[in-house]
């Protein structure tokens, strides 16, 4: 069964970053994240992780690593993931990210 749960903004101990949303697919989740580097500078980047259950079920936790079988709910929740940055980025600038990158290309042509 597949879950899509998105969590609201918080702020970590860390005041330069604060997570923006966590999206989940069964096991798999991507936690997007808006930080500021060291010079200021504002951005946003994803983290993956796969939550499991010992057999007997006492023990529960999280992983960073993945198996062949994750490759589907890895696939949406990075679609996803990219999905939210790409609306944040083009609610803050008022331009489509996608439309800059392709307009910077073109210049350097």
């Amino acid at each position: 069964m597949t879950t899509n749960h998105t969590e609201q903004a918080t702020t970590t101990a860390d005041a330069n970053q604060q997570r923006v949303t966590t999206i989940r697919e069964g096991a798999v989740a991507a936690t997007v994240w808006r930080r500021q580097s060291s010079a200021g500078m504002e951005y946003m980047e994803f983290s993956l992780s796969r939550s499991w259950k010992s057999k007997n079920g006492e023990k529960e936790g999280y992983s960073q690593n993945f198996f062949e079988a994750n490759e589907k709910a890895l696939v949406q929740v990075i679609i996803k993931a990219c999905s939210v940055i790409r609306a944040q980025d083009t609610e803050l600038t008022g331009t489509d990210p996608d439309t800059v990158a392709i307009d910077d290309e073109q210049q350097r042509a």
